[in-house]
C-alpha cells in the first residue's frame, strides 16, 4: 500500500517514519515545505519526495501532555476516564502511542476490516477542537449541533 505523509519533522523521524518504513508492504511518499528536509528523510528511510499537495486540515499545537484523557460515547453515555502512566515520560508515551495507532491502522488495511477508530469519530472530534476555540475568542457557549453541524 502506499502512505504520503505531510511533514517529515522531528515527531515523524522519531515515530512514524520508522514504523512505517519497517512494513515490507507499505511504500511511502514525503512532503515537507522545505524539500530539503523531504529529501534527507527520503535517503534515510527510503521513498519517494512529493512537491506539492492538498492540505485540508491546519496543523495543531501540542504544548501539554499532562492531562488524563477522557472518552465520552454519548450513544451510551459511558464515561471513562484514563490516567497517563506516571512511571515513565509522558513524551515517551507520546512518541510509543504513534507506533500502536498505526501498527493498529494498517492491520485494517489488511484485512479490509474497518478502522480502529472510525472517520466520524474523528471528524467529531475535530468539531469539538473547533468549539472550544469558538468559545475561547467568543466568551460565550457553543452548542454544536446549532453553531457547528456536521451536515450528515
Amino acid at each position: 500500500m502506499k502512505i504520503a505523509l505531510a511533514g517529515t519533522g522531528n515527531v515523524a523521524k522519531r515515530n512514524y517514519i520508522p514504523c512505517l518504513a519497517a512494513q515490507e508492504d507499505v511504500e511511502l511518499g514525503y512532503y515537507n515545505r522545505t524539500s530539503a528536509k523531504a529529501e534527507a528523510v527520503a535517503a534515510e528511510f527510503g521513498g519517494e519526495v512529493f512537491h506539492s499537495i492538498f492540505v485540508l486540515t491546519r496543523e495543531t499545537d501540542r504544548r501539554d501532555l499532562d492531562s488524563d484523557m477522557e472518552v465520552l460515547d454519548h450513544r451510551s453515555a459511558r464515561h471513562e476516564t484514563y490516567a497517563i502512566a506516571r512511571d515513565r515520560s509522558r513524551w515517551q508515551q507520546y512518541d510509543d502511542s504513534f507506533t500502536k495507532s498505526i501498527l493498529a491502522y494498517l492491520e485494517t488495511l489488511r484485512q479490509n476490516a474497518p478502522p480502529p477508530v472510525p472517520g466520524l469519530a474523528g471528524l467529531q472530534e475535530l468539531q469539538v477542537e473547533a468549539a472550544i476555540k469558538r468559545s475561547i475568542a467568543t466568551g460565550r457557549p457553543v452548542d454544536l449541533d446549532a453553531d457547528l453541524p456536521l451536515g450528515l
